[in-house]
């Protein structure tokens, strides 16, 4: 059984999760997700406040794009 971290960011009261977070949650590989932002997912505008790397999210709008 395999353990995975994953990670998501609160900055100024909104959630921001990141690809592997989504990949997770949906049960989908990360090149799944990468398909998905060509295709159209919503990338969320990164805060200064977000020092981490890569693309952000957020979950209610990827749910309701992938639905």
């Amino acid at each position: 059984m395999a353990v995975n971290t994953i990670e998501s960011y609160e900055v100024n009261g909104k959630l921001y999760i990141n690809t592997k977070f989504l990949s997770t949650y949906f049960n989908k590989s990360e090149k799944q997700v990468g398909r998905w932002k060509k295709d159209g997912l919503t990338i969320a505008d990164k805060p200064n406040e977000l020092i981490a790397r890569g693309d952000f999210y957020f979950l209610d709008e990827a749910r309701e794009w992938v639905d």
